[in-house]
């Protein structure tokens, strides 16, 4: 509300960021009328701003479930390859091979009533944390992977330094976050390619890990909703 009233005033101000503009002398009941529609937008944007908030949860929530058919793929598919190497290795009275079978195919149905108990509370649960050593953990999450189809036309590069001492995590919870990034890599060759595992030390406190592959990289417009 002012009393530079020029056409060229107004414009400016309307430039400079203003969302209306009333020169003196003004009429009270204009200026109220004016305000409520000010207020009245206000109100519709954030209710746009909501109702975006919203589709972005429902979005999301789609994506979930494709996140969970994925995590239970995994393990689904780990029993499945089990089953069959446990019916040969009993053919073969081979109790070794049918036990290591059997814990596989315990620890695979034990993972998924994780994944399923902790959708009834739509949520982890908390980390139960033991002392991991990062390198067998990645190369037994592989190893399950490789026995399948897409598995099979990996070629595999471990670059592992020497002496890498344990880290205090969830086994669990990390195995099933590498599974999962390393499915992502295996699925971005469908054809062959290349899988590049790396654990190093990156300072005094801390352990890198890296699983690189040779496909094709994230689509750009995807990007955006890696941390979602």
């Amino acid at each position: 509300v002012t009393a530079r009233n020029s056409l060229g005033d107004m414009v400016f101000g309307i430039q400079m960021g203003a969302d209306d503009y009333v020169a003196k002398p003004y009429d009270a009941h204009e200026l109220a009328v004016r305000i409520s529609a000010l207020l009245r937008m206000r109100r519709i944007r954030e209710d746009l701003e909501s109702a975006q908030a919203r589709l972005v949860e429902m979005e999301l929530i789609a994506t979930s479930a494709g996140t969970l058919a994925h995590a239970i793929k995994n393990p689904v598919v780990i029993i499945r390859n089990y089953v069959k190497w446990l019916r040969d290795a009993l053919e073969r009275s081979d109790s070794r091979d049918a036990g290591d079978a059997l814990a596989r195919i315990d620890g695979s149905a034990a993972a998924i009533a994780r994944i399923i108990d902790g959708l009834k509370r739509a949520h982890l649960d908390r980390p139960r944390k033991t002392w991991v050593h990062l390198p067998e953990l990645l190369d037994g999450a592989f190893r399950e992977l490789a026995e399948t189809a897409a598995g099979e036309k990996v070629h595999l590069i471990r670059e592992y330094e020497e002496g890498m001492p344990p880290v205090e995590g969830d086994s669990v919870q990390l195995g099933m976050a590498f599974t999962n990034l390393l499915t992502n890599a295996i699925e971005a060759m469908p054809d062959e390619g290349t899988l590049t595992l790396r654990v190093f030390t990156s300072g005094p406190e801390g352990i890198h890990l890296e699983i690189q592959d040779s496909g094709p990289g994230i689509r750009e417009e995807l990007r955006e909703y890696l941390f979602k």
